[in-house]
């Protein structure tokens, strides 16, 4: 399995969006190379794609896996862009996956379905830690965009697989790294460390997940998007059975205590590696 990384930021220069930064780590698949020939046109530096690469759309190589993180709308579009392209060249043994997803135009969302590309969303920032005020980021942004950021409920409307994760790695922000908080900051799109229930509802309202939604996003459609949904991602027959126990129940509890959850148990592989089932 290999995984490219395509990161980028979003400027402004005599009123044209153009890339203000690109960072390439070129991996074994044709689509890293269909994605840097579609952002010739913005003008960034133009890596050499790798020679290996061909082999991925040939059917001579492993399925492959593919996560770049687009956090607004120019990514988005170039990245949808390349998947077509490298389609016309044989069998796509590519799995790709589109993380952060902050901002996208409306016209991508039902793109994501269409050319089967995953949605990775990091729900603990869609109450807006990261941002400021509304009026800040509307001057940051734009008004409109400013209003229409992390869309995941679209997208799960949309018919995508959408999953969920958490964007940190570092120890000083362990409790961002919680499930429970993401489930409960995509359901109420209210900051835990601005009040929880008392926080401005980060726009827009219609964008609440749906606490089924987000557990579907953190389990089966995880496994989806990995190609392991035959062997994990549910309780079912003939899966490894990988699961938590909860004291409470997460779809009639208080939403806002949702992040203060603690398993009682943890089962991997069958076997109780955390807590008791007594």
């Amino acid at each position: 399995m290999s995984t490219s990384l395509l990161q980028g930021s979003l400027g402004r220069k005599e009123g044209k969006a153009y890339l203000r930064s690109l960072d390439f780590n070129l991996c074994t698949t044709s689509l890293s190379i269909e994605v840097a020939k579609t952002l010739r046109q913005y003008n960034p530096p133009y890596m050499s794609p790798d020679p290996c690469a061909q082999s991925v759309t040939k059917g001579e190589g492993p399925e492959t896996s593919l996560t770049t993180t687009a956090s607004m709308n120019i990514l988005v579009f170039v990245v949808m862009q390349g998947v077509p392209c490298i389609r016309k060249q044989g069998e796509l043994r590519i799995r790709v996956t589109l993380a952060h997803l902050e901002s996208q135009l409306d016209e991508d969302i039902p793109r994501f379905r269409e050319l089967g590309v995953t949605a990775n969303f990091t729900p603990h920032w869609h109450g807006g830690n990261d941002y400021g005020t509304a009026e800040q980021n509307a001057r940051l942004l734009g008004p409109r965009r400013a209003e229409r950021l992390f869309r995941a409920n679209s997208m799960m409307d949309s018919g995508a697989n959408v999953t969920f994760s958490s964007d940190e790695v570092t120890l000083q922000l362990l409790d961002r790294w919680n499930p429970f908080l993401g489930i409960e900051v995509g359901h109420t799109r209210q900051e835990v460390t601005r009040g929880g229930r008392i926080a401005a509802v980060f726009p827009p309202l219609s964008e609440r997940l749906p606490i089924e939604d987000l557990i579907q996003g953190y389990t089966i459609n995880g496994a989806r998007a990995l190609r392991l949904d035959d062997q994990i991602g549910s309780i079912e027959a003939g899966k490894s059975a990988d699961f938590m126990v909860l004291d409470e129940d997460l779809f009639a509890m208080d939403p806002y205590e949702i992040h203060n959850i603690v398993s009682k148990a943890v089962v991997m592989r069958g076997a109780c590696i955390k807590g008791n089932l007594s």
